[in-house]
């Protein structure tokens, strides 16, 4: 059974006079991988291997914007051709450090984490869906927000940081689409209405966690735009006297 993607990829091969096993050496993957995805029997392939394909193909434009839709990743039709391989780049980074550490984008998207933040905030990799999942899906869930202490003030400084992120993005369909699902949170249409775009971005935010065993930790997330687009964040938590910015 054939797909839209799977189409889509096809159509433009074929434009090109483009073989399977062409387009498979230009993209990095095998004429077996082109042939399913054709076909329909590959289905989810990665952001990463979409752009080779996009790049391999040629694409600008409106047909790079289309191959991005029928794929469901009309968002990186934004971003510059590498930024799969940038993000891939800033998800190696965060496997390295010592501390909890996770990687979001402008949406605040996660886009991967370490065992350590797993560990320390008690999250189930199963839980987050990678790309998908925003950093507020998790706060606002009935089942997690007992974790942080003063969770009211929490989430206005969290929103306000989210709608100075956002702002410039929120316009885009995909984006829209993640703003009304976070809509069915409890209170989160409370919050929303009161809260005002943070004026600037803040360089460390201060919150209190608190463990499944009832162990209270005082942290500081560390927030780093990472070099190239503006919309791969790496965030860092340290505990609080460990948070030295210059």
């Amino acid at each position: 059974m054939s797909s839209a993607l799977g189409d889509t990829v096809a159509k433009f091969r074929a434009e090109r006079a483009m073989s399977q096993a062409v387009l498979a050496d230009l993209a990095g993957c095998s004429r077996q991988y082109i042939a399913q995805l054709e076909s329909g029997q590959r289905r989810a392939p990665s952001p990463r291997i979409v752009t080779a394909i996009a790049n391999a193909l040629q694409l600008r434009g409106p047909n790079r914007a289309h191959l991005y839709h029928v794929a469901g990743m009309s968002h990186l039709s934004e971003r510059p051709d590498n930024w799969p391989e940038l993000l891939e780049m800033a998800r190696v980074v965060v496997t390295h450090v010592c501390y909890p550490a996770y990687v979001h984008d402008s949406m605040w998207r996660v886009w991967g984490f370490n065992r350590t933040a797993e560990e320390v905030f008690e999250i189930s990799s199963e839980a987050v869906q990678i790309g998908a999942t925003t950093l507020l899906d998790l706060i606002f869930h009935p089942s997690y927000r007992h974790h942080f202490v003063d969770w009211d003030h929490w989430v206005k400084v969290l929103l306000a940081e989210f709608r100075r992120d956002c702002r410039a993005v929120m316009a885009l369909r995909e984006n829209r689409e993640t703003l009304r699902r976070l809509r069915r949170q409890p209170d989160f249409r409370r919050f929303w209405q009161s809260a005002d775009p943070a004026p600037d971005s803040a360089a460390t935010m201060a919150l209190t966690f608190q463990s499944g065993s009832g162990a209270i930790s005082r942290l500081r997330v560390v927030r780093m735009l990472y070099p190239g687009p503006a919309d791969i964040w790496i965030n860092v938590v340290v505990p609080a006297e460990d948070a030295i910015v210059d």
